[in-house]
């Protein structure tokens, strides 16, 4: 199994079995520096949890499944970083050996999936790497439809909730290895427009790399979230899903009207914190 450790021009490199990965914070890329700021500082206002240590040990125990022998990382702190920081540091690099794991193996992914979606939805990492292997191994409709049928469940904790809000963003994004390689590959071609390679893929683009059909599955997405950003009265997992969802009533049928009416009120009252969902830039699968 592949290992992964900080260098090269993407922030990390790939090891061979038997070398511990070592992770050092200094080497993160700077977009890796934003989502750590965003997540500490969530981090800090909601606790650390007990989900964080469910999280690195249901992590540990599939990769222990995958490899017998899988060691937790080292991970490399500056002295002053707080012991927050060092867990995200920890996590970070769990969920990122992980990945690589699921993306190597389809077949060993498909077989846990539901191991995994329960690792997805502890965790606030906002990122593909867990994603998108468990999209190529049972496919993009089946993970939108569990993170649906998991936000139509009144029991599901908050924070869970809410995750499972923002990995549908990462299936509304997916698509096939090769299609994301047709799209660089257009670029090294010359085009330079949206419409120049919508040309290029229509010509060297085969029918099986079209992506799976989800469109049908949106409205049910937004009307769970919306459900969720009515009835919860935390901020900050309001801020955090109205961007999954919205706003427009033509995107809802009838009967949902108590619903929308009540989102807006919302907003309108908090328009420093949900300008986002008033301006008509939010909702997953929506033409915005």
């Amino acid at each position: 199994m592949a290992l992964i450790e900080p260098g090269g021009a993407t922030g990390w490199k790939i090891k061979g079995p038997g070398h511990p990965m070592v992770v050092d914070r200094t080497y993160m890329p700077m977009g890796g520096s934003r989502c750590c700021r965003l997540v500490l500082a969530r981090r800090k206002q909601k606790g650390v949890g007990v989900s964080e240590d469910e999280l690195l040990g249901r992590i540990d125990r599939l990769l222990a499944a995958a490899d017998s022998d899988w060691r937790r990382p080292i991970v490399l702190n500056r002295a002053e970083d707080s012991e927050v920081s060092r867990r995200y540091e920890l996590i970070e690099s769990a969920r990122l050996q992980l990945g690589v794991t699921l993306t190597e193996r389809p077949e060993w992914t498909a077989a846990r999936s539901e191991e995994i979606f329960a690792v997805l939805l502890l965790d606030d990492g906002t990122t593909s790497q867990l994603v998108y292997p468990l999209i190529a191994a049972i496919g993009r409709r089946a993970v939108l439809q569990k993170l649906i049928a998991t936000l139509e469940d009144e029991r599901q904790d908050l924070q869970l909730l809410e995750n499972a809000a923002q990995a549908a963003y990462w299936v509304r994004c997916w698509e096939p290895v090769e299609l994301r390689r047709l799209r660089r590959a257009a670029v090294a071609a010359g085009a330079r427009t949206a419409s120049e390679v919508r040309s290029y893929l229509r010509s060297h683009r085969e029918p099986e790399l079209a992506t799976t059909p989800v469109g049908d599955l949106w409205p049910r997405f937004w009307r769970a979230c919306m459900r969720i950003f009515v009835a919860c009265d935390d901020l900050d997992t309001r801020r955090r899903i109205q961007t999954a969802f919205p706003l427009e009533s033509s995107c809802y049928p009838v009967e949902f009207a108590a619903y929308v009416s009540a989102a807006t009120e919302i907003a309108n009252a908090d328009t420093a914190n949900f300008n986002r969902l008033l301006e008509g830039s939010t909702g997953f699968g929506h033409s915005i």
